[in-house]
Order: C-alpha cells, then structure tokens, then sequence
C-alpha cells in the first residue's frame, strides 16, 4: 500500500504545476495588452511608411498616445482599430440591408 503523504505530496506537485503554468498565461496576457511600439514599427506592423503613419496621427484617425514629442501606439488598440475599419462583405451588407428594412418598412 503506497504511503499517504506520498501520495499527498504528489498531488501537490501537480497543483502546484497548474498554478505556475495558468500564472505564466496570464503574465503572457497581461504583457501583450500593454505592448507599446514607435511610429517605425507601427509602420512596419501595418505595412504602412511611416509618413502615412503621421498623416493619420494628424487628422486623428489612428489610436496615439502622446507624451511630449514623442508617438507610442498600443498594439491591443491598433489591433481594435484594424478591426474597427474593416470593409464589410457583400454578404454582411445584404444582411445588414434586409435587418434595417426589416425594422423599417417602406409601406
């Protein structure tokens, strides 16, 4: 018969072990969201050049944080605004289209 602290101590090895894995996810998580990158590699992430970049920091088009001269962009905001800005599917503007008169009928 195996030993009952033995068998304690194995399982919390292996508590301890899904801690530490689950605690390395969310620091994983917790440092992507904050990942902050200059006007270069903004330009370079989007396949843009960087005056194009300025171009849409100026008229206020791109998400920006400012701290004095210098430019960060957020790489979770950047991603929200890709997304924000995407072009619809003609699929999606039927559909979009047929719930509007759905919900507004011309008679």
């Amino acid at each position: 018969m195996e030993n009952p602290f033995d068998l304690i101590m194995e399982k919390l090895e292996l508590i301890e072990t899904k801690v530490d894995s689950i605690q390395n996810q969310l620091d994983e998580a917790g440092n992507s969201s904050l990942k902050l990158m200059g006007t270069k590699e903004v330009a370079d992430y989007l396949g843009f050049a960087k005056g194009t970049i300025y171009g849409l920091v100026y008229q206020r088009k791109i998400p920006v944080i400012k701290k004095g001269s210098k430019l960060f962009f957020s790489k979770k905001d950047i991603d929200k605004w890709l997304i924000k800005n995407k072009q619809l599917t003609t699929e999606e503007l039927n559909e979009k289209a047929n719930s509007y008169l759905i919900k507004n009928p011309l008679f």
